[in-house]
């Protein structure tokens, strides 16, 4: 019994709106009351009217408008639970604004993939030395500058045609922090062009893209969680690229 009213609860409401709506406005017409210079029977008049209204206005939203807001809240939660469960973590719009030093300076491992650019090298010179002082490992893979993708990028215009001193000078800013007699930095080199750049930590994994045409511009990055079939993908895919580069 309980379960059959509930599924019928919207038609109870409107049925009980508009029948008390009918009975208001009925009422109102076999009396005629003054009060305080306010009308009652006009009053009781206007409050059945404004039930009838309601009444009216719940059924149309029920009949149709309900279904497709349901839907569309429906749609919304799933993508994003979708989003949430695949591993995705948080997005910038702006790959040169990912800053996350607090965990980079503190995490067991950090893995760092680039074509040739020293950027994130010189911006984030101050990390890199604090975790060679924690003894933290580093492992950083670039573009060789003698191999045939570094060919590839500067015969066709894509890349800067001074790979050799970019990645030179991403060498000398290792030196430079790793002084001790025990090194906690790695440098490879591999011959791939990268579809995208990253920077990998056993609990995170941030991936900045690069764009198809040669106009220049802001390009995105995703930070993706460990544990996740996102994670899982890219790791394997850097976990190759290691294997690969020398």
């Amino acid at each position: 019994m309980l379960g059959r009213i509930t599924r019928h609860r919207s038609t109870i409401i409107t049925l009980v709106l508009g029948m008390l709506g009918f009975v208001l406005i009925g009422l109102a017409h076999t009396f005629h009351f003054e009060w305080a210079k306010i009308q009652v029977d006009r009053l009781v008049a206007e409050v059945g009217a404004l039930l009838l209204v309601v009444g009216i206005l719940h059924w149309l939203f029920e009949l149709g408008l309900r279904k497709e807001m349901l839907r569309e809240v429906s749609g919304t939660v799933v993508g994003s639970t979708l989003l949430h469960d695949s591993g995705l973590a948080s997005c910038s719009l702006n790959s040169r604004q990912v800053d996350d030093r607090e965990h980079w300076s503190r995490c067991a491992n950090l893995t760092i993939g680039i074509q040739y650019s020293p950027k994130f090298f010189k911006d984030f010179h101050d990390v890199l030395r604090s975790r060679c002082e924690r003894g933290l490992r580093t492992t950083v893979t670039v573009l060789r500058a003698e191999g045939a993708a570094a060919r590839y990028l500067q015969e066709s215009g894509t890349g800067n045609a001074g790979v050799r001193e970019c990645v030179a000078e991403i060498a000398n800013v290792l030196e430079q922090i790793d002084t001790g007699e025990k090194k906690y930095t790695q440098l490879l080199r591999h011959d791939r062009v990268l579809r995208y750049s990253f920077i990998q930590t056993d609990e995170f994994v941030w991936v900045k893209f690069f764009t198809n045409s040669p106009e220049r511009a802001t390009v995105p990055a995703f930070k993706v969680r460990a544990g996740t079939p996102l994670f899982e993908f890219f790791s394997n895919d850097i976990k190759h690229l290691l294997e690969h580069s020398s």
